[in-house]
């Protein structure tokens, strides 16, 4: 199932919003019908659209922001009944109000990229498509004073400063996942209000009953030592394809060296390589982490 609203548009402008439109990969005009009773020396006309994400949101105000003054009259019409101009909300306003107009398309197809703000707030730090980015920038969570939500009965030592942004379908078993695999501790979540302003989580939250009331949270922020992680909700169901470019490379301890390696055999990993003093292995969730000794990182660098 996905997202279906109409976007009404001058006639004129027919062709330039079939080029929006098919610039977002997860959507598509299904119907085109002349809209009766609007607009006399410009008809308009309603373009059915059906999106898997609320990305060709972002792309549909892009161009009508970019429009010289004065902008024509634009809207998008809902499931529900809702009839609202592209002027009166902001994008965040817009995504937040079609998916509280189609709540049912949360709980069978995933979200991806969803009015996401940048974890890092550098170029190319943003999350895209459904792939995880690794820069050297520092997260934009602010971290609480207080003491982390979950502590990790691991104690494993990650020595290189490396800030990790990754989509997962199911932010609880992400967070138990890495947790468990790389040692992190749970710092704290956020919850998308109904602006799409992100929010923090109440401490006693519990993903079984948010999950329930449809209140689940929508970014966990974990961390070990240097090791920063923001885990991204995207929805059950979500696929998840393998990370392209180099591995995340992480200087670690002898001791935690064995430890993730033999954790990784366990768990039936995709191990990429292991040689002394280097293992290389693909996540559950398509990341690819490199860790070495401290002997193997300088020439791992070079």
């Amino acid at each position: 199932m996905a997202y279906r609203f109409l976007l009404e548009v001058p006639e004129s402008l027919v062709d330039e919003a079939n080029i929006i439109v098919g610039s977002s990969a997860d959507a598509q005009i299904v119907v085109v019908r002349n809209s009766h009773g609007m607009g006399f020396d410009d008809p308009y006309v309603d373009l059915t659209i059906a999106a898997h994400s609320l990305l060709v949101i972002g792309a549909i105000y892009d161009w009508f922001e970019g429009m010289s003054q004065p902008r024509p009259e634009m809207h998008l019409a809902l499931h529900g009944g809702s009839r609202i101009p592209l002027s009166a909300y902001d994008r965040g306003r817009m995504v937040a109000t079609i998916r509280r107009d189609q709540p049912w398309v949360e709980h069978t197809i995933p979200k991806i990229g969803d009015h996401a703000r940048d974890v890092f707030p550098v170029p190319g730090g943003q999350l895209a498509g459904n792939r995880a980015t690794a820069q050297t920038a520092p997260l934009s969570y602010s971290r609480p004073q207080d003491a982390p939500l979950l502590v990790s009965p691991k104690r494993l030592n990650l020595l290189t400063r490396l800030p990790v942004a990754a989509r997962v379908p199911d932010l609880d078993r992400a967070e138990r996942f890495y947790i468990d695999f790389l040692g992190m501790n749970l710092l704290g979540r956020e919850r998308r209000n109904d602006a799409g302003d992100l929010e923090s989580v109440e401490r006693d939250y519990s993903a079984t009953h948010a999950l329930a009331a449809g209140r689940e949270a929508d970014v966990s922020y974990l961390a070990n030592g240097p090791v920063s992680i923001a885990l991204v909700r995207v929805g059950r169901g979500a696929r998840l394809e393998p990370i392209g470019g180099p591995p995340m490379l992480i200087e670690v301890d002898e001791s935690t060296f064995h430890t993730i390696k033999g954790e990784a055999y366990m768990r039936g990993m995709d191990i990429l390589g292991d040689i002394e003093g280097r293992f290389t292995v693909r996540d559950i969730y398509g990341l690819v982490w490199q860790f070495a000794t401290p002997v193997d990182v300088p020439a791992l660098r070079s």
